[in-house]
């Protein structure tokens, strides 16, 4: 009979097992060839020893999820964008701070001016501990950007002969304004002359003539002066092609020249750094600077170079996503403006968006956000649903609004539509619906353009595209059914970290959902009132650049109670907030435990600037440099020794997990864990195969799939390692695991990989395949059964890659992985028992990259957990057919149990053999039979398949004393 568990899909299977006299077979469809040794049983035996105890329900990550996150793409709340960064000072003094060019300029992307008034914070090791020496701010005409930039990059050369370039205007280059250059010669040695007399140019529109790319080479430049002479005789021209020529004399001797260029005539150039408007502590080499700012009106002018003017990567840096233009003060124009005190706006937030135009003029507001199925990265829009398009506005003047049909081919009712707003503040509302659903690659935009047909002026405030199903923001009803069916224990909120620069500061994290202008508009009330519904605990992620007063703020919001008719919210403005939004009992109350994880790979470089320098500590008596991973964990230590100064720090403490994020295969997570005492958890991703595990695209064949299912053997030596590393941390006791794990994928760009679409697509269908699913259950289970008390799958979510569940127009159903990970979290928590293996077949599994090659590795494996009066046993096989030293296939395998009855038994397995896979359709389906059973003492099973895993689970069980 079927079985339905949390109300997952099952099929119906037949299963073959023998406990006492009871024998079911299990039915696989398995059509390769392969050859049987001569003793094809693999026999193991449970003890009641326990070997890991009080194995918890797994983990996973989730980025930004909540209806409408991917739609409307954030910003739509229409809030001031914060941008923060950090970087190391290469000296300073009382009132100055020096840095690199490249950190100050951005790679030649920000003017002179461009962040004055921004906060700084210093910090620097003391005593051995990161501190806060020092909060100051940038003077006005203090911000320093003005100097000679290279135009060649970093070490490169013209070579002497060549005594020519052309140089040419890109689309992204401004024009109308003047450009400076000039020339340093370069010795054999490296060494670099004077710099010869300016010249200058105006830039017109952009070049037809193509730049030079010849007779330029690499050296390694000296800080010595070289005694060749500058180059003389600079001139520059404009060509037909409108590039700019630049000529100049030969210098006898020279190896090549530098060309270098400017925004600025070199008699105003103020060099590279900060000039501050207090006192205090002066300014060290290898000081850790953190800059904040925001802004409600970046001025382009005022804050990009002439080469990045029109750059949309400076553009999103800076401006709410939705907003397509800086503004200009000849139009579109626009600011964020403050909300009066009565504004009618429901969930106004802290600005609106205020544009004016002239006559002719438009301005979009929105993103691409849907495309058709063989893209993969933007949303397919549903025909069976419902989309609506609100916002609120108020204008006056002579302008409307469209909202144009959808871009994508299909056929769209309720869209286009016309609007003529009301000189006060109103809502409006679109719905809409496609048709059929959209094929290929196009992506499309939904927009609102604002038109003028003269003087004009708009106000609009919280765009909000999202389907019906649910509130905006919410969890769809699929997305709440996968998470409620789970089990999982805790939730890592990825949608928090690799911001960049273009990040949130404490208002954006603790507004209402919506109104943060990036992060997909997540906010942090948001992510808990979803994870306090389905009592999932969270494992926040948090970017490392909140202030003290910020970091205290968070722990006043979570931890402090707040009764409006007794308390000021004065005195406690952010757990009025809290209780604003309509959250009266203190987050913390809430869950079990909050796990709290500083930045993402703190170590990773894809993550900058969130990443932790090596720096250096100068005392009077001692000198002590502290490594990338030391610094990280002192970090870690200076945030928690904030949140202790907290008036409600013991309400926050008892809930709260400080976690680590290491480095796979180096000690940077280990070197944190070691001065960072406070911390609870040291983790690492374990990904099977792909990039992160410097592996290659897999495909359908026997040797990849084979790969895929001995990651658990032999990656078990470097979980080991880490358990090992942390087991005397001067007494203090730490949980050690995974931040990531699960099926890994080689991607294009990463590691050098080119992965090509039929790659893509192989990879794809082994990655979800029953083996797969196989491989992942193994994988947790094996780090488990080693200490890992923490299992983390990535991702949650519906795609392809790095998924969990297919998109909806391929059928929506779980992943094989996260089928079984789900089923575990029901049925197999517990301590986990001692099985010994007394026959098992074994192979030699090479080596894989990273991967060690593992002699005589076992090919069969089981675990058993145990929960009161419930026994669990995991059985599963790593064997793929038609692979050297390991052809065998379907296997019979004998457990015997330290048990003697159970009031009922039940058998989990998987449908299809290993290759069954749920990219389109779902293969392989986790189906339930129940066993009758009077008597129990061994499990034993005919024929499982290569690749296969079973779950059998006894409730009401006796066990042997």
């Amino acid at each position: 009979m079927l079985k339905i568990l949390n109300r997952r899909r099952f099929f119906l299977f037949s299963s073959a097992a023998v406990v006492g006299s009871i024998s079911v077979k299990s039915q696989l469809a398995y059509a390769t060839s392969f050859s049987k040794d001569e003793n094809n049983t693999a026999h193991f035996r449970v003890n009641t020893d326990v070997v890991a105890s009080d194995v918890k329900a797994f983990t996973a990550t989730a980025n930004t999820i909540g209806n409408g996150t991917r739609l409307t793409g954030g910003g739509g709340g229409f809030e001031p964008v914060p941008y923060r960064t950090q970087f190391l000072a290469s000296g300073g003094g009382a009132a100055r701070i020096e840095a690199d060019q490249n950190t100050i300029s951005g790679y030649d992307t920000w003017r002179e001016g461009a962040f004055d008034g921004a906060n700084i914070e210093v910090m620097r090791v003391v005593n051995g501990k990161l501190t806060s020496v020092r909060r100051d701010t940038i003077a006005e005409g203090g911000y320093h950007c003005s100097g000679w930039t290279s135009i060649l990059g970093s070490g490169r050369i013209v070579r002497f002969g060549a005594e020519r370039r052309i140089i040419r205007w890109e689309r992204y280059n401004r024009e109308g304004v003047p450009y400076y250059f000039m020339l340093r010669s370069v010795d054999e040695n490296g060494c670099l002359s004077d710099p010869s007399a300016a010249v200058s140019i105006v830039a017109p529109k952009q070049s037809t003539n193509k730049e030079d790319n010849h007779a330029v080479e690499r050296v390694k430049f000296s800080r010595e002066r070289s005694g060749l002479s500058a180059p003389k005789n600079l001139q520059i021209r404009l060509t037909h092609g409108q590039a700019a020529l630049l000529t100049w004399d030969p210098v006898p001797g020279a190896a090549g020249y530098v060309i270098f260029k400017s925004d600025y005539p070199p008699e105003v150039h103020k060099g590279y750094g900060l000039d501050l408007v207090g006192t205090g502590e002066p300014i060290q080499k290898g000081d850790l600077i953190i800059l904040r700012t925001r802004f409600t009106k970046p001025e382009r002018e005022k804050i990009l170079s002439n080469r990045r003017y029109y750059e949309n990567g400076a553009r999103r840096a800076l401006v709410p996503n939705l907003i397509s233009k800086f503004p200009n003060p000849q139009g579109p124009d626009w600011e964020l403006k403050t909300h009066e005190a009565n504004s009618p706006v429901t969930e106004p937030g802290e600005t609106y968006l205020s544009v004016s135009m002239w006559k002719g003029q438009n301005l979009r507001l929105g993103l691409f956000n849907h495309t058709g199925i063989e893209n993969g990265y933007y949303p397919v829009l549903n025909p069976e649903k419902t989309y609506r398009i609100e916002f609120w506005m108020r204008g006056t003047g002579k302008g409307w609004v469209d909202i144009p049909t959808l871009n994508v081919p299909g056929v769209v009712s309720g869209l286009p539509q016309k609007i003529v707003p009301s000189n006060r503040w109103k809502k409006y509302e679109v719905d809409f619906k496609v048709r059929r659903v959209a094929q290929g690659r196009q992506s499309g935009n939904m927009t609102l353009v604002l038109s003028a047909g003269g003087a004009a002026q708009f106000d609009i405030d919280n765009l909000r595209i999202y389907c019906t199903d649910a509130p905006f923001m919410d969890l769809l009803p699929e997305d709440q059914k996968a998470l409620e069916e789970s089990g999982m224990s805790l939730l890592r909120t990825h949608g928090f970290i690799k911001t960049g620069s273009q990040t949130y500061d404490i208002n954006a994290f603790l507004a209402s959902p919506g109104l943060n202008s990036f992060c997909d508009g997540t906010t942090l009330p948001q992510v808990l009132s979803y994870l306090s519904r389905l009592n999932i605990s969270p494992w926040l992620q948090v970017e490392p650049h909140f202030s003290k007063e910020e970091w205290l703020a968070f722990a006043e919001y979570m931890a402090a109670p707040f009764d409006p008719d007794k308390d000021s919210s004065k005195e406690l403005p952010w757990a009025a907030h809290r209780v604003a939004q309509g959250h009266l009992v203190p987050w913390i109350e809430k869950f079990d435990t909050l796990w709290f994880e500083i930045g993402n790979e703190t170590w990773n470089g894809m993550f900058r600037p969130w990443v932790f320098p090596a720096m250096s500590e100068s005392g009077f008596l001692t000198s002590r440099q502290y490594s990338p991973g030391q610094v990280y964990g002192l970090y870690q230590e200076y945030v928690l020794e904030c949140l202790k100064t907290s008036p409600w720090w013991d309400r926050l403490e008892s809930k709260l997990v400080p976690v680590l994020g290491g480095w796979n295969g180096r000690d940077y997570g280990v070197e944190a864990a070691m001065v960072s005492a406070s911390s609870k958890v040291l983790a690492h991703a374990n990904y099977i195969g792909g990039w992160d595990s410097d592996e290659g695209p897999v495909g359908e064949n026997p040797e990849s799939y084979a790969s895929v299912l001995s990651f658990a053997p032999q990656a078990s030596r470097v979980a080991r390692r880490y358990i090992d590393a942390v087991a005397d941390r001067q007494g203090i006791p730490m949980i050690v695991g995974s931040y990531e794990s699960g099926p890994g994928y080689a991607k294009s760009g990463l590691n050098g990989q080119k992965v090509s679409k039929e790659q893509f697509s192989e990879q794809e269908r082994v990655m979800k395949s029953a083996a797969a699913g196989t491989a992942t259950l193994d994988s947790f289970l094996s780090f488990a059964r080693l200490g890992q008390k923490v299992q983390n799958y990535f991702l949650f979510q519906h795609g392809s890659q790095w998924a969990s569940h297919a998109p909806w127009y391929y059928g929506g159903q779980a992943y094989p992985s996260w089928a079984w990970l789900s089923l575990f979290n029901h049925v197999g928590t517990g301590d986990m028992l001692d099985v010994r293996a007394i026959t098992v077949p074994r192979r030699d599994v090479p080596q894989i990259s990273k991967r060690r090659a593992m002699p005589d590795a076992a090919m069969a494996v089981v675990y058993a957990t145990r929960q009161d009066d419930r026994l669990t046993v995991i059985v599963i096989s790593r064997e793929v057919p038609d692979v050297p030293s390991g052809n065998l296939g379907q296997r019979v395998f004998e457990v015997d149990l330290p048990i003697y009855s159970a009031r009922s038994y039940k058998i989990y397995a998987m449908s299809g053999d290993y290759r069954s896979q749920n990219t389109v359709s779902e293969e392989a389906m986790l189906g339930v039979k129940d066993v009758s059973v009077s008597a129990a003492s061994t499990i034993h099973i005919k024929d499982l398949g290569p690749g296969q895993a079973q779950i059998h689970v006894f409730e009401g069980v006796k066990f042997v004393a």
